[in-house]
């Protein structure tokens, strides 16, 4: 291990400490998805802290907030893209690049990416910032996320980190690889959903405006409870396509 890295340690404690069953049983999971031995426990029991409950008085924890692993995390999550793609399209120029690895590292991937590893079970967070995660404030899984690479990193090495990003990250989402010109927006959301293992789909009816021969509709878009575009046209059809675009706006995957 460098040495900077075990100096960091000397102030997280290399020693086990009285760590209570919830922390152990938090450490058992991350080992699992992990596949490897967690070395030094208490950097993953930062990586879990959120803001919201890091330090607090009223429930006793003793850790930093993930914000600083989030920073490393975030850091080599880019590196280890970007060197993915670098390597995969290797007549392409820094703009296109550019664009794919965007995708990759967008908040909604790493949200969606952090839910299937079950993250929201073992956070570290407030009855406040857990009300707002249930009413669909997804980055604070993201960041999570982000910074459980960073542990890891700080714990096995750029390799491991590197193992799991690709495992998790990379090879679940090689669909954002491909540049599509096709523009039936609701068929390749509808396809990005099923390759992700998501929810259909279901657009809604938000509003009909105007007289019978000159409507225009408003339509949302929900993958599972959560809207993630609006549109609006003389048809339903239309709308539909123009939420669905938005969709794909978001998610980056055009």
């Amino acid at each position: 291990m460098p040495k900077f890295i075990s100096r960091l340690f000397n102030g997280i404690s290399k020693k086990k400490t009285e760590s209570s069953l919830n922390h152990d049983h938090r450490i058992k999971r991350l080992e699992k998805i992990i596949g490897s031995k967690i070395e030094y426990p208490n950097i993953f029991l930062e990586a879990l802290t959120h803001r919201s409950t890091a330090y607090s008085k009223i429930s006793n924890h003793k850790f930093h907030s993930n914000e600083r692993l989030e920073f490393l995390g975030d850091s080599i999550l880019n590196l280890v893209i970007g060197e993915y793609i670098f390597g995969k399209f290797k007549k392409e120029e820094e703009g296109f690049m550019t664009k794919i690895r965007a995708r990759f590292v967008n908040r909604e991937i790493l949200a969606l990416t952090g839910e299937r590893l079950k993250l929201d079970e073992i956070l570290f967070m407030s009855e406040n910032a857990k009300i707002a995660l249930r009413n669909g404030a997804k980055s604070m899984i993201s960041d999570a996320l982000e910074a459980v690479i960073g542990a890891i990193y700080l714990d096995k090495g750029i390799e491991q980190a590197k193992k799991f990003i690709h495992k998790y990250i990379i090879r679940p989402n090689k669909g954002l690889l491909i540049i599509s010109e096709d523009k039936n927006y609701k068929s390749r959301l509808l396809e990005f959903t099923q390759a992700q293992k998501l929810t259909v789909p279901n657009y809604q009816v938000m509003s009909e405006e105007g007289p019978h021969h000159s409507k225009t509709f408003t339509i949302q878009v929900f993958i599972g409870n959560l809207s993630y575009g609006e549109g609006k046209g003389p048809t339903k059809k239309t709308a539909e396509q123009i939420a669905a675009l938005k969709a794909l706006e978001k998610l980056r995957l055009v």
